[in-house]
């Protein structure tokens, strides 16, 4: 296979790796850590990705918009004959099937993920994928495939943030806590914490027999709040981007 690089671009960190170095990771039951990089949207933020070897080919997941386009010209400009592809939500991708209406809808980011989910989970098995960032991410996935739905809400950082803009005498927490809180700052951060991470718990709880996954930058604050065995996979959309180029190539 040739020298894929894959990446993940969110809006304030882009991430990662290549493609052989993610399916190793799943051959030998591993963890993949990717690279991950904080960025302000700036060309130079991109050099970095840019000092790796020249692959053959990039994919690329992204919600950022306008950001991933000026990445997309960024690597044109640098790697001139690398063909970049951005991946889309379509209504189905192997025995994967959106519950959305209108498929396009529905963030690359969360599909990839469920790909990552059928990619790590035994063959047919239900899933539970909840994917903490700057949102929070719960979606299930039916032993057969069928995408059943999802849940969003902010992530832990961005419910204390709002606490912060709305009102005029919390404080911008940043520390993380599950326990009952006795300061305002350990009750926010208990709070933020519990909210998503029962949320969580709630919806594994209903669907017992699934695997279950937590990704995303606020997962490793989330999961001692989790009431329920959940696997913890940071390379979890790298190994659906991963998942999506072994489908695709084998067509």
């Amino acid at each position: 296979m040739s020298a894929v690089l894959l990446l993940d671009l969110g809006n304030t960190r882009l991430k990662w790796a290549w493609l052989h170095e993610v399916l190793a990771a799943r051959k030998n039951a591993g963890v993949f850590e990717p690279v991950a990089l904080t960025h302000s949207g700036k060309a130079a933020d991109w050099q970095a990705l840019f000092r790796q070897n020249r692959p053959d080919r990039i994919v690329l997941a992204s919600v950022a918009g306008a950001l991933a386009r000026d990445l997309c010209d960024a690597i044109h400009s640098h790697w001139v004959d690398v063909a970049a592809q951005q991946i889309v939500t379509p209504a189905q991708f192997g025995r994967w099937r959106c519950s959305y209406l209108q498929p396009e809808k529905l963030g690359v980011d969360r599909f990839v993920a469920m790909l990552g989910a059928q990619a790590l989970a035994p063959t047919d098995s239900p899933c539970v994928i909840a994917v903490a960032g700057t949102a929070l991410t719960i979606d299930v996935l039916a032993a057969y495939g069928q995408h059943l739905g999802g849940l969003i809400l902010p992530g832990p950082q961005l419910m204390r943030s709002s606490l912060r803009s709305a009102t005029a005498q919390l404080p911008l927490v940043q520390l993380s806590e599950h326990q009952l809180g006795q300061s305002t700052e350990a009750a926010i951060a208990a709070g933020t914490t519990r909210a998503g991470a029962s949320l969580i718990t709630e919806v594994m709880a209903q669907y017992p027999m699934a695997c279950s996954f937590l990704s995303g930058g606020a997962a490793p604050e989330l999961l001692p709040a989790i009431g329920l065995p959940i696997q913890m996979r940071p390379d979890l959309l790298m190994q659906g981007l991963a998942y999506f180029c072994e489908q695709q190539f084998a067509d």
